[in-house]
């Protein structure tokens, strides 16, 4: 949301005029009329709210789905050439719309033809898009803790992935990248693909983007340009935001992979010096002495439920009488840490029904 700032206010305002504009239930009918008369979906524009952080890219995909629709829509209130029919559904409308007077038919009929604004919607589209499915992960209750790490790093580097120079990208460790101020022009010059190349990855990675290579070498750089402040912006602001540095979040996938002594031992013991679960640290490494190495799926047998894993190995008989007490009882608290704060919001948006 904050990242929005960077974007060029003609695509907000594109937005939020085709938005307002539909608002009206007569003209929603008429819109809704002519998608049947060119045999195209039904469907009608979704309100970008800004309170609510999945809707721009919601709004987004829909005004993709119907772009051809609303323009010919515009393209017939302009006075360009339609079909008749058309310009019968559409004629009445003209002659009784109230606001007529307040919607620039023309610069909206402008912008629904320009390649390079379709294109720009359409990036910031797929964005929008890859966001919200990271958001919607976030706020799920049933995301398992120890994935937390995993999703974190994949969001932050769906978008390195975006504009940075692939031959410059080692994504097993995103610590390097972290520390860099991407919003500054030096970073951007130095790790990001040149206009030229970012053009041709996205028409490689994203069909809908096919059409960059319509755009004149001008139109190719001011998208470019538009997208690398966008972009750094938002990296930036991911830095900040995800607890991408946090050193609790990074030990939390040692409840699921515990194949390597040295990670195994540095995780457990951080993570319970910071909550102080257990006192006896003798016993505990020589727990994760015995433990490291073996494979995960010696306990994952009919169920892949981490909580499973851990009672097997808590229950697991050796022939020394040894038992595994300390690590299943350090991992099950791992697992009880919540992964999001959704379950309080959530609980407040009940209160105020209550109210």
């Amino acid at each position: 949301r904050h990242s929005l700032c960077n974007l060029p206010a003609e695509i907000l305002k594109f937005v939020g005029d085709v938005n307002n504009y539909y608002n009206s239930p007569q003209r929603k009918e008429r819109l809704k009329e002519l998608q049947k008369n060119e045999k195209m979906s039904v469907l009608l524009p979704k309100q970008h709210v800004k309170t609510r952080w999945l809707s721009l890219g919601e709004s987004l995909t829909r005004l993709l789905e119907i772009w051809p629709s609303i323009q010919i829509y515009m393209d017939t209130l302009d006075g360009k050439k339609g079909a008749r029919q058309n310009k019968k559904v559409l004629e009445d409308l003209l002659e009784n719309d109230i606001e007529i007077t307040k919607i620039n038919y023309n610069e909206i009929s402008k912008l629904l033809n320009n390649e390079e604004f379709k294109v720009r919607v359409s990036f910031l589209e797929i964005i929008m898009k890859q966001m919200n499915i990271y958001s919607q992960i976030f706020q799920k209750q049933d995301l398992p803790i120890s994935q937390l790490k995993t999703k974190i790093q994949d969001a932050f580097c769906f978008v390195l992935s975006l504009v940075v120079n692939g031959r410059k990208l080692k994504l097993q460790d995103v610590t390097p990248y972290t520390k860099i101020n991407w919003k500054s022009l030096e970073a951007q010059e130095e790790w990001f693909y040149s206009n030229a190349e970012l053009s041709s990855s996205l028409m490689r990675a994203y069909p809908s983007l096919i059409n960059l290579k319509k755009l004149t070498e001008a139109e190719i750089d001011s998208f470019c340009l538009c997208f690398k402040g966008y972009l750094g912006n938002l990296l930036d602001l991911m830095i900040d935001y995800l607890p991408l540095k946090d050193t609790i979040i990074n030990t939390l996938d040692f409840t699921e992979d515990f194949s390597e002594f040295f990670d195994l031992e540095q995780k457990v013991l951080t993570f319970n010096e910071y909550f102080k679960i257990v006192d006896d640290i003798p016993s505990l490494r020589n727990e994760i002495t015995r433990l490291a190495g073996r494979k995960r799926n010696i306990y994952a047998a009919n169920s892949k439920n981490i909580l499973h894993i851990w009672d097997r190995i808590a229950n697991e008989e050796h022939p020394d009488n040894f038992k595994f007490t300390l690590l299943p009882k350090i991992a099950k608290a791992a697992q009880a840490l919540p992964t999001s704060s959704s379950d309080v919001e959530q609980s407040f948006s009940g209160i105020k029904l209550v109210k």
